[in-house]
């Protein structure tokens, strides 16, 4: 299905401020964005690629009762980590907000090997959304003076924005504060979940619906990169996840040629891979996904909700630009995307002439966003000693206690973070589709290319070489070809 550029892009300029609304304790609306993937759980309750797991190592002499009154504190404050999702005796969905209570967190003492089980299956906890709860935890003690916290959120209340920027400072704050024996101080929240989704099915979207309509008119969607698997209806059910960073010379290459051509990190990244998808399939009209962060507000930066939102950018790769022109192209319709960022992905399928509304996974099978959301730096001092930090496992280990689990939601999806101080991409692909190393082996294309862009402007995109020179020797060898056809961007998709 298709993904859910968390962050990147022109800001929505919207007239009005969000109002607190009056809630009705049988239920309220959901938002527009909700509803999409309350119905995705009720076609498979069982799909858990819609879990936002995350896993804390807690080193030092933890006070649990603090502990568990932060967590409670971040419950009580954000009042959509309390809801569940019943339908209506018409079917219609709501959000029903439970009453703030303490929290007892379930103790669990284990192995460092026993722990490592824990956490795959916190990972694939089934949340019943009709029930609740929607957010789940658990504390493991390896030792008096390691611990783990578990916690596993359902997306439908929550995104990569409010766990990184906001769940994990709060997190923190309320720890150092419940440590010192004082309150914490937090400043309040103008607003609640709900009041945004009565203020979104408010809005006037026919102008945002109406670009859509057009820019996406006759595409013909089924975009597949060539798979190393046989393509089955059950497909891209199972996903792996692997981070790659890149060097530092490239960072600061990427970033001067995206100043140069009046465009950010993230539209030349799109750029670059608009390119590989056209080597790779043989399309030149290309629909390629991103997402933004949806939060266009004030009153929204400091809310635990689900505000992403997909985009699909019609991305058409002709061979005979020049790569100044084609920038100037793709700056043009990101910018143009990014402007009509308020409509959710679930209305642009309805308005869509034909069946996209069955067949949303195929529009953008493949994604690529920047993030630049508020991230949380985890190495504060804390009362007793007590240190917050990811939990580390495997090769891959990142620097997000949410790294490590990621499902795949579309064929493959790129998180790009960072700038040219340093960049490094989380690639989340269909295991039964793709082998790491064909994943691997695109990125290594994709930044060939991106290489290949930065040296000379003025060359056209089916002059850029996408393969390295040992790369060219090897493929002209096993394939018996000549050393100078390689560069033909016709060669990888035949």
């Amino acid at each position: 299905m298709a993904c859910v550029h968390e962050e990147e892009g022109a800001t929505v300029s919207l007239k009005t401020f969000i109002p607190t609304s009056h809630r009705s304790k049988e239920g309220n609306p959901l938002s527009l964005l909700q509803e999409r993937l309350w119905l995705l759980h009720r076609m498979n309750p069982k799909d858990t690629s819609w879990n936002i797991p995350f896993v804390f190592q807690i080193e030092g002499a933890l006070d649990i009762g603090a502990l568990e009154r932060s967590v409670g504190a971040i419950l009580r404050r954000h009042e959509n980590l309390r809801a569940r999702f019943p339908a209506s005796p018409g079917g219609v969905p709501l959000q029903v907000t439970a009453e703030p209570a303490a929290v007892v967190l379930d103790i669990v003492d284990a192995t460092e090997e026993e722990a490592a089980l824990l956490v795959a299956r916190n990972a694939e906890h089934r949340f019943d959304l009709e029930h609740g709860p929607v957010m789940v935890h658990k504390l493991v003690r390896l030792s008096p003076e390691k611990h783990l916290l578990l916690i596993d959120i359902h997306h439908i209340v929550a995104d990569g924005w409010s766990i990184e920027g906001i769940l994990f400072s709060e997190l923190q704050k309320c720890y150092e504060a419940y440590g010192e024996g004082r309150e914490p101080e937090l400043p309040e929240l103008p607003i609640q979940y709900p009041d945004f989704s009565a203020w979104q099915r408010k809005q006037d979207l026919s102008k945002h619906l109406a670009y859509w309509r057009e820019s996406l008119a006759g595409y013909e969607g089924g975009l597949e990169l060539p798979a190393d698997h046989l393509r089955r209806p059950d497909s891209g059910k199972l996903s792996e996840a692997f981070v790659r960073r890149y060097d530092a010379d490239f960072c600061q290459e990427l970033d001067r040629f995206a100043r140069k051509h009046d465009a950010t990190i993230f539209m030349a990244l799109l750029a670059g891979f608009a390119v590989l998808a056209q080597r790779y399939t043989g399309r030149d009209d290309l629909c390629i996904g991103t997402t933004t962060s949806g939060r266009p507000l004030p009153e929204l930066e400091g809310l635990i909700g689900f505000f992403i939102n997909i985009l699909p950018l019609r991305v058409e790769v002709d061979q005979n630009l020049s790569v100044g022109e084609y920038m100037a192209q793709v700056r043009k319709l990101t910018v143009a995307g990014f402007e009509h960022q308020a409509t959710p992905f679930e209305k642009i399928l309805h308005s869509l002439e034909g069946d996209w509304k069955t067949r949303g996974s195929e529009l953008a099978p493949l994604v690529v966003r920047h993030q630049n959301f508020p991230h949380t730096k985890m190495d504060k001092p804390l009362p007793g000693g007590v240190r917050f930090s990811p939990y580390v496992q495997g090769d891959d280990a990142g620097d997000s206690p949410s790294r490590g689990s990621a499902h795949a939601r579309c064929e493959l999806e790129l998180s790009y973070t960072g700038n040219r101080d340093g960049l490094k991409v989380e690639a989340v692909y269909a295991s039964d589709l793709y082998r790491r190393q064909t994943i691997e082996r695109i990125l290594s294309h994709h930044q060939q290319l991106l290489r290949s862009m930065f040296e000379d402007e003025s060359r056209t995109l089916g002059d850029l070489a996408m393969m390295g020179h040992e790369e060219q020797r090897r493929v002209a060898v096993d394939n018996n070809i000549p050393l100078s056809g390689i560069a033909d961007s016709r060669v990888f998709a035949e």
